[in-house]
């Protein structure tokens, strides 16, 4: 029996579907073997041509996932490859709810307080960032992101 080994080289993702006419060997996350080989006849035709059309964003190791899966669901001697494993994800629209919306305002308020209460300092002890309990980096990621003006608690205190 021939024993095919995944692995990242430099081969295309495709190029390996011929190895698997065979025989499939099922392996684990740390390509070792598990107890059986399962003996295939080959690879169902449309399953051949849904693993050279997918995009494969998740390199070899998704490549080998879905094969191993496939091998495992597999009923008789020839791989298929059910066409919900190789689905192409498409970002999807995050929704904003009520509960998303409130913290976020919360947290904005929170930030403009406490700049407030320390003139626009956001490091040092004394700072926004040491109120609040986070990192100096963090609040000024925070205060980029919800395009807070630092500027404007300096001249509100002087």
């Amino acid at each position: 029996m021939k024993t095919i080994r995944l692995s990242s080289a430099s081969r295309p993702l495709t190029s390996y579907a011929a190895e698997f006419r065979n025989e499939v060997l099922v392996l684990t996350e740390r390509n070792r073997p598990v107890a059986a080989v399962v003996p295939l006849k080959g690879i169902d035709r449309e399953s051949l041509e849904r693993l050279a059309a997918f995009n494969w964003p998740g390199n070899i190791r998704q490549l080998q996932n879905v094969i191993e899966h496939s091998a495992i669901l597999c009923d008789d001697d020839m791989l298929r490859v059910p066409p919900v494993l190789v689905v192409e994800k498409q970002p999807g629209v995050r929704s904003t709810s009520r509960l998303d919306t409130t913290l976020h305002h919360n947290e904005q308020e929170l930030i403009e307080q406490a700049l407030e209460e320390t003139a626009g300092r956001v490091s040092g002890p004394s700072g926004a960032a040491a109120r609040l309990g986070v990192p100096s980096s963090t609040l000024e990621s925070k205060i980029r992101r919800f395009k807070i003006h630092k500027l404007r608690y300096h001249l509100t205190s002087a």
